[in-house]
């Protein structure tokens, strides 16, 4: 059966764009391959190199991770996959918020500011 190696970085940001690169061997050839992100299959690549772009999501929570599964087929039929994890960190708030305030200039007793 064919033999697939993945990879992918293990960290990234929300909404980054990364790449996932499919290293694929075997003694007959190499038919396709098909990657599946999260569940969601995607079109097989007929041709090297094997990879595929995935945009992270925007919005996360603490600890979300995308996962990435190829499986390659050889021309005989047989198949092998290899799977990675994508971390997405949070990245860090460095700055503290600001706040404005605005008061009129005139105000006349017993009126009330908004």
């Amino acid at each position: 059966p064919p033999v697939i190696t993945l990879n992918a970085p293990t960290r990234a940001l929300p909404g980054q764009s990364v790449r996932v690169l499919a290293d694929v061997a075997d003694d007959v050839g190499v038919s396709d391959v098909t990657f599946v992100v999260d569940g969601a299959v995607r079109p097989a690549d007929a041709e090297a190199p094997y990879e595929i772009t995935i945009t992270l999501p925007e919005v996360v929570t603490p600890g979300q991770r995308v996962t990435v599964r190829a499986t390659a087929r050889d021309t005989s039929g047989r198949t092998g996959s290899d799977e990675r994890s994508i971390d997405i960190s949070l990245a860090a708030d460095t700055e503290a918020p600001t706040l404005a305030l605005r008061v009129p200039e005139q105000t006349s007793a017993g009126r009330t500011l908004s």
